[in-house]
């Protein structure tokens, strides 16, 4: 499946809110290795997609969530470069 590029913004141009949807932009190299096939389907198949911030852990890395097709919760945790946010009128669509 093609995936269409969007116009995102950088998280470090403003301060991210819980609960606010953002881009997951790409994976850290080795992000899905030792996973189930399972989780690597659902978490590959939200990148480009609007998924949940919920916050920063004390390493600086964003927390976010997200629903796979089968209506399970996804919790994975990226460095703030990871992330983007949509361009200004943008709108999102949620993982899953």
């Amino acid at each position: 499946m093609k995936r269409t590029r969007r116009k995102i913004t950088s998280v470090a141009d403003r301060t991210v809110k819980r609960g606010e949807m953002v881009i997951l932009k790409s994976l850290p190299q080795r992000f899905l290795e030792d996973l189930p096939d399972e989780d690597r389907r659902a978490i590959s198949a939200a990148v480009w997609q609007g998924v949940q911030f919920n916050e920063y852990d004390d390493a600086r890395r964003a927390e976010l969530e997200f629903k796979d097709a089968n209506g399970v919760f996804h919790f994975i945790y990226v460095k703030p470069e990871f992330i983007g946010l949509p361009a200004n009128g943008s709108t999102l669509h949620h993982a899953g």
